[in-house]
């Protein structure tokens, strides 16, 4: 059964961006929204990964633009903004989905990796709601959801 067949309608007028949109949750998520109707907005860092996923939504008959990119970039971000209010008129939801896991055990965590981690699954969700608040707001408001791991609750 394809996309066209299974929406309920429930976000038919409105455009979402997902960012960590090529695997797990983030993948999980554009399927759900593109199933409710959604216009779709996707960016990861894996680029061939988002191609794939682009390919199977449209051809399940969504509604999809894609902004290869590292979500650490505020470039990124304001790219698959331009790109959804090119293509869509608007922006109505945001989904920071994109995170990665530290190498281990916080004693053996070197600086720049912990750097990393904070970038990706912290500072990269503020870069993302002030490139997208504005347009948002243009758009009539909407909502942003950040995402984290069970991961948040388990000291290592």
């Amino acid at each position: 059964m394809d996309i066209e067949q299974r929406k309920s309608g429930r976000l038919a007028s409105k455009v979402v961006a997902i960012t960590g949109a090529s695997g797990g949750l983030g993948m999980a998520t554009a399927h759900l929204m593109a199933s409710e109707g959604a216009k779709l907005a996707l960016t990861d860092i894996d680029a061939g990964g988002l191609e794939s996923l682009a390919e199977q939504l449209l051809a399940a008959g969504a509604d999809v633009v894609i902004a290869p990119g590292d979500v650490t970039d505020a470039e990124t971000h304001g790219e698959l903004v331009g790109r959804a209010l090119e293509q869509f008129g608007g922006l109505h939801g945001w989904c920071n989905i994109a995170g990665i896991l530290g190498p281990g055990d916080l004693a053996d965590v070197s600086k720049a990796q912990f750097d990393q981690v904070m970038h990706v699954n912290c500072f990269a969700q503020l870069i993302a709601i002030q490139q997208a608040a504005p347009a948002m707001l243009k758009s009539g408001g909407g909502a942003i959801v950040n995402v984290s791991s069970v991961g948040v609750r388990i000291p290592t």
